[in-house]
């Protein structure tokens, strides 16, 4: 179903101005009680905030239905109602725990002692938790020692991991060391990985693990055959697909599932599908910060084997408000994504 998202309003605004135009009366003595519902906003894959516009006195209760049918099953109310003079209030509240990937149902609804009133029925889809992969490509794959499956991809002369690696021990079966909150990961000087967020369930098999340097600096993070590329492999790369500049348009996932404002122009042509996971400074936090709590994010980050100073190493990053993919450095302490590409 689709709704003009500002369809609840212009309704609401012309009922406001019919009643105002009535001669001589006193306009909120008479106003009846009416509820309208306008389009969901800030929709992730678990939780949504409802809107909707309403008409009401002093001892209404405000909330809305919601549900995956049109008998919705599941109401909230809203504590706090902000009035104007006028005395109409918009309303919104925030529901949470969803199904990704579902078409949900919700209206506004109004409850006092002379019964219940409701708005207009709208919908509004999760977003879906899955990776988007380019369907029109053929990937291979890799195992690495912990037995996770990797998409991988030919781009010109090279192949890559289509995935972030995500990989608990070194090839030779040396556990890497876990830093579960945080709290180490600026004092240790060994190899060390982290979950995003520090929720595995939620974001391992998407965004991978968050390596600091040490680890990639092991040359035993990789899959037997695989190697964490270096600077001047990330240059072949993009000059193989036209430079830097356009870069990101080709390898970013596609779709609205975890990068936010993706542009409609990113193709993934390449296959590589870039995902926003940002980075763990050293100091154990995660940024740029999420914009729900499943991170959509704006910001993609990868390590390269590269030594760019005494304590420093390169790093490629891509912006979901440009176009490019950049070359940073940053200290050996910060946790980053790592892709693989194989051997010669």
């Amino acid at each position: 179903m689709t709704n003009h998202p500002k369809s609840g309003l212009m309704i609401f605004a012309s009922v406001i101005w019919i009643i105002m135009s009535l001669p001589s009366c006193d306009y909120v003595s008479i106003w009846p009680t009416i509820a309208f519902t306008n389009n969901a906003s800030g929709i992730n894959q678990v939780s949504a905030t409802l809107n909707g516009y309403a008409i009401v006195d002093n001892s209404t209760k405000i909330g809305f239905e919601y549900g995956t049918t049109t008998d919705y099953g599941n109401s909230i109310y809203l504590v706090s109602i902000s009035k104007n003079a006028d005395n109409y209030t918009y309303a919104s509240g925030r529901v949470n725990s969803l199904s990704p990937n579902t078409t949900y149902h919700f209206r506004t609804k109004l409850e006092s002692g002379d019964g219940i009133i409701y708005g207009n029925d709208l919908t509004f889809n999760t977003l879906d938790f899955r990776v988007v992969f380019n369907p029109n490509l053929n990937y291979g794959s890799v195992n690495d020692i912990d037995g996770n499956t990797y998409k991988t991809i030919q781009i010109a002369t090279q192949t890559w991991m289509a995935e972030n690696l995500r990989t608990t021990k070194y090839t030779d079966g040396t556990p890497i060391i876990f830093d579960e909150t945080g709290s180490e990961w600026f004092v240790t000087k060994s190899g060390a990985y982290c979950w995003l967020n520090h929720e595995e369930d939620n974001f391992k098999n998407i965004y991978g693990a968050y390596y600091n340097w040490y680890a990639v600096n092991s040359y035993k993070l990789c899959p037997a055959g695989w190697h964490v590329p270096g600077d001047e492999e990330w240059k072949l790369l993009a000059s193989g697909l036209g430079g830097n500049i356009n870069l990101g348009i080709k390898i970013k996932e596609t779709g609205g599932n975890h990068w936010l404002n993706s542009s409609s122009n990113i193709t993934n042509e390449t296959g590589f599908t870039a995902l926003p996971g940002g980075y763990c400074s050293f100091n154990g936090v995660f940024g740029p910060a999420s914009n729900n709590s499943h991170w959509m994010g704006g910001e993609a980050y990868w390590w390269t084997s590269s030594v760019a100073y005494p304590g420093g190493a390169y790093y490629r990053a891509i912006y979901s408000n440009s176009n490019a993919v950049l070359m940073g450095s940053w200290r050996i302490e910060m946790g980053l994504p790592v892709r693989c590409l194989k051997d010669n």
